[in-house]
């Protein structure tokens, strides 16, 4: 019986596969259609269909192969693009949509249809915006992609973030998947009072804790995420993040865990500092953001639909930059960089992280323009194709070197390669280590709970897991057990809310005469100000924090804003034998409060790595702090 159940489900799944190969080989004949009533425009190229309502630009009702409408019917709003960004008029913070925009047919053929919504700059939002919608023959799938263009006599304008949202119908999608990992199934809790906890997460009646950033994601391969039903599967498909900020390293809102809804965040500060994200924008600037692809399948399991999605996502990146778009700020002839990159001692850096982004500020905070990435492979060679040409710099960061490279002047030229001359990676500093807690990777995931999946309150475990501090003893403790993930002020069960001191403790053998320095490698700063680091019971240096990002209280166990802070002192000041290094959060005294077993952290620190080295050369004057790019 067995057997032949398998021999069913087998037979099933053959049967759907060749019905899809078959609506895929007859979609040939299908034709784009294209008509528009007085407050619409509708489109169908026979597998899929949907409607745009001509003043905002939303999309307003979805269908594939003749089913009923995917999107919420209960929402106001289903599919649509807004900006949490203002101008002169609007001063406070608030999320602009369209609302009087102009939608025509740009572009139409056999092959495709272009429809774009555009809607002109104004005082409360200074950014002439227009949402196209491609639909292109044959394809179960359509394309969207904005532009914002801000003009030089337009007033001042900021954008804290912008996205592109989908909510679908909860009775039709039930399941949903962002990585390999990072999967799960919606609580279907109809006619239930969900207690809010804090923004956007809640607690549902089985005790469970769901938010929309605990589906948040590192934006580096990400190309595909989605959610399904039991047959029935939407898809969001990324084929190039080269307009997405913040890099390889930034981690961004996918698909939310308490509610149906899919997103394509296309600008936000989300676990950085929103203060260094934001567009500013002063004069002439543009920016196009995608295309994107939303694709619909059908399956006869979520795990199908989730495969097909992730085959049709590396279909559409080997498209990039797509043949078919047209648009002044899209660049369809771009170029190549490559080059090896060795480490000072003369190692190939295998496995390194390498960014082309602008000069300046921090590529971890750029936004107003484009940045790709690339990995080297066991020669040392990276190579990034499909550049838009202009002049860049290189940035370079591996696992298990502390150092950033960085190389400027990197001139890309359209249809041509650039090819780098040999360059080697400079070492963080000449000296010897004396010993290090962690692994420089811009990540806190080798430590305790590290690698956990994000959770809503887990640093409330840490007054249960160390009730009396981190004291780490070098030689002796272990980084995944010893050490948690963060240093956090959480609360205790009589209500007061406890400032943690870390302690390293460590035995010298001979005294240094010469320099010390202390690399502290931050993976993420939530409400500290700073650390106040202390010798042997002595105040030796306050490392500033002057940004905060919320890496902690959003569930980010591996990190967010990354940092590195060097403090040098004289070595004079460690002693033969027995000495300690304290670490605590430079914060303001918190009187206790009604014990929350969900409180939300005051205040903490993720640390990627802890090193201690001697410097040749004497040291004279007191301990100085610098913050390395």
């Amino acid at each position: 019986m067995k057997r032949l159940f398998l021999t069913v489900v087998l037979l099933g799944i053959m049967f759907v596969s060749a019905s899809l190969q078959s609506a895929y080989a007859q979609s040939g004949n299908l034709s784009i259609t294209v008509s528009q009533t007085a407050s619409r425009v509708l489109l169908s190229n026979g597998l899929i269909s949907f409607q745009i309502e001509k003043s905002t630009g939303h999309v307003v009702n979805l269908e594939r192969f003749g089913h009923r409408d995917i999107l919420d019917a209960s929402k106001r709003l289903v599919m649509y693009f807004d900006a949490n960004g203002h101008g002169s008029k609007m001063p406070r913070r608030g999320y602009w949509g369209m609302g009087g925009a102009l939608c025509r047919v740009v572009r139409q053929s056999s092959q495709l249809v272009e429809v774009a919504c555009t809607e002109p700059a104004s005082a409360e939002f200074p950014f002439t915006t227009s949402v196209h919608y491609v639909i292109r023959r044959g394809e179960p799938c359509y394309y969207t992609f904005v532009t914002l263009r801000h003009a030089a006599q337009s007033p001042a304008g900021v954008i804290g973030q912008c996205r592109y949202v989908i909510k679908l119908r909860p009775s039709i999608f039930t399941s949903y998947f962002v990585t390999r990992t990072e999967q799960g199934t919606y609580l279907q809790v109809p006619g239930t009072d969900l207690q809010e906890v804090t923004n956007a997460t809640y607690q549902f009646p089985d005790g469970s804790v769901r938010t929309k950033y605990n589906n948040s994601a590192y934006e580096n391969n990400l190309h595909v995420y989605g959610v399904t039903g039991s047959r029935q599967g939407l898809w969001m498909i990324t084929p190039s993040a080269e307009s997405i900020n913040g890099g390889p390293t930034k981690q961004d809102l996918t698909v939310h865990q308490d509610a149906t809804i899919v997103l394509r965040m296309l600008q936000s500060g989300h676990f950085l500092d929103g203060s260094l994200t934001s567009i500013h924008a002063v004069g002439n600037w543009s920016k196009i953001y995608g295309p994107y692809c939303v694709f619909l399948n059908s399956g006869a399991s979520p795990q199908v639909m989730w495969h097909a999605a992730r085959r049709e996502a590396r279909a559409q990146v080997r498209q990039w930059p797509y043949a078919w778009m047209r648009n002044s700020l899209y660049v369809e002839e771009r170029g190549s960089v490559t080059g090896v990159l060795r480490h000072s001692n003369g190692e190939l850096a295998t496995g390194a992280h390498v960014v082309l982004a602008a000069p300046h500020p921090d590529w971890q905070v750029q936004c107003k323009g484009y940045m790709f990435s690339a990995t080297t492979n066991q020669q040392g060679r990276y190579t990034f194709r499909n550049v838009i040409p202009g002049d860049y710099s290189l940035y370079a960061y591996q696992g298990g070197t502390a150092s950033q490279y960085e190389r400027r002047n990197v001139r890309v030229i359209a249809n041509s390669t650039t090819r780098m001359a040999p360059a080697l990676w400079p070492a963080l500093a000449n000296g010897t280590r004396i010993w290090q807690i962690g692994v420089p990777d811009r990540s806190a995931a080798e430590f305790r709970h590290g690698h956990d999946r994000r959770q809503f309150g887990l640093w409330n475990l840490y007054p249960i897991d160390f009730p009396h501090d981190v004291n780490y003893v070098i030689g002796k403790s272990r980084p995944n057990k010893d050490w948690n993930y963060c240093q956090v002020v959480a609360q205790r069960p009589d209500g007061s809310w406890h400032r943690p001191v870390w302690k390293i403790t460590f035995i010298l053998r001979r005294r240094i005469q010469g320099t010390a320095l202390l690399a502290l490698g931050i993976a993420g700063a939530s409400q500290a100000h700073g650390l106040n680091v202390a010798l042997n019971g002595h105040p030796l240096a306050l490392v500033s924090l002057p940004h905060t990002d919320p890496c902690i209280y959003r569930d980010a166990v591996t990190g967010g804003m990354y940092r590195l802070k060097l403090v040098r002192f004289s070595g004079a000041l460690l002693r033969k034998g027995w000495n300690t290094i304290s670490l605590s959060l430079a914060l303001r005294r918190m009187a206790a409060s009604p014990y929350k077993p969900l409180a939300m952290p005051r205040g903490g620190v993720m640390y990627d790595f802890v090193r201690l080295m001697s410097l040749p050369g004497k040291w004279h004057g007191s301990a100085q702090v610098q913050t390395m790019r």
